[in-house]
């Protein structure tokens, strides 16, 4: 059995082995680690406002294992389905362990998604505008998406929001999580959907 060294105070102590850290504890981690538990929020609110069976779109790796944890842990994981843009080993592990089911996204059976996962959109490729134009197009009604971005220089949370919005879709619920601080500016996430806004969401 490995042994287990607490770190110190300063490290918020967190149990890590001696060959590798306990990632699953390092996500549960504040405030550092507030993105994970966000997102993993408006994805459990999004899955909740569906009563039938439910398809998760994630655009990477990263997002896909938030997601696998919270489809595993919800009332109706067996009536739900992750899509993933790139079908690895050790996601398939992790769904196997986790019992959800996973398979591999193509372009249509992503657009028909019931939830699309896309976090931090400022750090992907190309143009936030264009990242923005992917993800609305083609989505059906009542689709909810859940993005993110970080509040960095030069922050575009602002323009992003627009964006979304003279795409139709309206915002479900929006937080702000993370230190702010010039090292730390934190991370702005939320939930779109071109359906109408129930009475009891909205932003926050």
């Amino acid at each position: 059995m490995l042994e287990h060294v607490p770190m110190s105070g300063a490290e918020h102590g967190v149990p890590i082995t001696v060959d590798r850290p306990d990632y699953a504890t390092l996500w549960g981690l504040s405030p550092r680690f507030d993105l994970v538990t966000a997102i993993g929020k408006h994805l459990r609110r999004a899955l909740d406002r569906n009563s039938g069976p439910a398809t998760v779109a994630c655009y990477d790796n990263w997002s896909a294992r938030i997601a696998i944890e919270v489809i595993a842990a919800g009332p109706r994981s067996a009536g739900t389905w992750l899509l993933v843009v790139e079908l690895t080993d050790e996601l398939l592990a992790r769904a196997e362990r986790r019992h959800v089911m996973l398979t591999e996204a193509t372009t249509e059976t992503s657009k028909r998604a019931t939830v699309v996962v896309a976090p931090r959109l400022d750090g992907l490729a190309g143009t936030v505008g264009a990242q923005v134009s992917t993800l609305c197009e083609g989505r059906a009604d009542h689709c909810t998406l859940v993005w993110s971005m970080s509040h960095c220089w030069p922050d575009r949370v602002a323009a992003t929001r627009a964006l979304f919005k003279a795409d139709g879709f309206h915002e479900l619920a929006t937080e702000s999580v993370g230190v702010v601080t010039p090292w730390l500016p934190g991370w702005f996430v939320a939930s779109e959907t071109r359906g109408p806004v129930p009475h009891s969401e909205g932003t926050t």
